[in-house]
C-alpha cells in the first residue's frame, strides 16, 4: 500500500489524468525497479573488478534518484524528464556495450530502454528509440568487429522485440475502441427508446433545460408540442403488437422527415410523442411544424402486403415563456392543449393561448 502511494503520488491528478497517472506510475515503478536492479549489478561488477562498468551502473542510478524525486515537484517535469531518461539509458547502454559486454547482453539492455518508451509514452517513442538504437548497435559492432551473424541475431533480437510491442500496442488500441463503443452503445440505449432510436422522456427533458435556458440567453421564444395518436389502441387490440410497433416506427420516421434542424422529437410513452421547436420569434414556425406533422400522418400506413391502417393524431402546443416559464409547467400545459384539440372535432391540433377553460400558467 505505501510503494503503491509513493509510485501513484507526487501531485494531485483530475479525474481526465486518468491516463496521465497510468504513465506516471509506470515511469516510477520503471524507475524504482531499475535502481534496484542498477544497484545489484554495479556491486557484482565491482566484485568482478569491472570497475568502468561499475561506474556506468552507478551513474544511472544517481540520475534515476534524482529524476524519481523531480517527479514530485511538478507535473511539468514528466515529459521533459521521461526524454532526458531515455537519452541517458541510451547512452550508457552504448558506454556499457562499447566497455566490452557480448553482444546479446548489450542488446538486452536496448530492448530494455525500448520496451520503457512504448509501455509508457507509446508506439512513435518505442520507434525513434528502436532507429537509435539500431543505429547504435551498427556502429559500435563495427567497432568492434562483431561476426555479421552476432551483429545478424542481435538485430533481429530488437526488430523482433519491437514487433511483439507492436502487436501489443495494436491489440491494446483494438480493446480499448470496442470497450469505447460499448460504453457509447450504452449510454445511447439509456437516452433512447429501444424500437423507434427517438431520444426517450430523459433525454428530452435534459434537452429541454437546455433549449429553455439558451431560450433566456438569446431572448427567442421556444415551443413544445404534444401528440397523442387516436385510437391507437384499436390497432393493437385489431391486428397486434406487432403490427401497433410497425405502426409506432412508421410514425416516429414521419415525424422525424417534418423536423428542422436543431429541434427534438421523442418518444414521450405508448403512442406519445413530444417536440422542441427552437429558437422561433412566433407560433408561425410550430404552425408550420404541426401542419406538416396532420399531413404526413394522414397517408395510410402499410401493415402487411396488402393491407394498411389509416392514423390520425391530436397536438397541443405550448410557448415558452409565454405560457410556463419552467419545464413540467411548459410540458404540462402542451398536454392539455393536446386534451383541449380531441375535445374538438373540428381540429387536430390546440394552441394553450386559445384554451379557455383553463387559466394560464404563471
Amino acid at each position: 500500500m505505501f510503494i503503491n502511494r509513493v509510485l501513484a503520488s507526487g501531485y494531485n491528478f483530475s479525474g481526465e489524468e486518468h491516463g496521465k497517472k497510468l504513465n506516471y506510475t509506470l515511469f516510477n515503478t520503471l524507475l524504482l525497479f531499475s535502481v534496484i536492479l542498477m544497484v545489484l549489478a554495479g556491486i557484482l561488477r565491482y566484485i568482478e573488478e569491472y570497475y568502468l562498468q561499475s561506474l556506468y551502473n552507478f551513474i544511472y542510478v544517481v540520475f534515476a534518484v534524482i529524476v524519481f524525486f523531480l517527479l514530485r515537484r511538478s507535473k511539468r517535469y514528466f515529459d521533459i524528464s521521461f526524454y532526458l531518461f531515455l537519452f541517458i539509458g541510451l547512452l550508457l547502454c552504448s558506454l556499457s556495450f562499447l566497455g566490452g559486454l557480448n553482444p546479446l547482453s548489450g542488446i538486452s539492455w536496448y530492448i530494455v530502454v525500448m520496451m520503457s518508451a512504448f509501455f509508457i509514452k507509446g508506439y512513435r517513442a518505442g520507434l525513434v528509440t528502436l532507429v537509435v538504437s539500431l543505429l547504435a548497435i551498427l556502429l559500435i559492432s563495427i567497432e568492434k568487429q562483431y561476426t555479421n551473424i552476432q551483429i545478424f541475431i542481435g538485430i533481429n533480437s530488437l526488430l523482433i522485440s519491437c514487433l511483439f510491442l507492436y502487436f501489443f500496442d495494436k491489440k491494446n488500441k483494438i480493446v480499448s475502441s470496442i470497450a469505447e463503443m460499448q460504453k457509447n452503445l450504452y449510454a445511447h440505449q439509456a437516452n433512447h427508446d429501444m424500437l423507434t432510436d427517438l431520444p426517450n422522456r430523459n433525454l428530452f427533458f435534459e434537452r429541454l433545460s437546455m433549449a429553455i435556458a439558451k431560450s433566456k440567453q438569446s431572448g427567442k421564444k421556444l415551443a413544445i408540442l404534444f401528440i397523442d395518436f387516436d385510437k391507437f389502441k384499436e390497432i393493437n387490440d385489431n391486428h397486434g403488437h406487432s403490427v401497433g410497433d410497425i405502426v409506432l416506427i412508421e410514425i416516429a420516421s414521419r415525424l422525424k422527415s417534418q423536423m428542422r434542424d436543431g429541434d427534438t422529437v421523442a418518444r414521450y410513452g405508448g403512442d406519445e410523442f413530444a417536440v422542441i421547436v427552437e429558437g422561433i420569434d412566433s407560433i408561425d414556425i410550430p404552425k408550420r411544424i404541426i401542419q406538416g406533422f396532420i399531413d404526413t400522418t394522414t397517408d395510410p400506413i402499410v401493415i402487411q402486403e396488402g393491407e394498411d391502417c389509416n392514423v390520425s393524431c391530436s397536438i397541443g402546443c405550448a410557448m415558452f415563456p409565454d405560457d410556463a416559464d419552467a419545464a413540467t409547467a411548459l410540458l404540462d400545459s402542451a398536454d392539455k392543449a393536446m386534451y383541449e384539440a380531441k375535445r374538438d372535432n373540428n381540429k387536430n391540433y390546440c394552441f394553450y393561448s386559445d384554451i379557455n377553460i383553463y387559466p394560464k400558467s404563471t
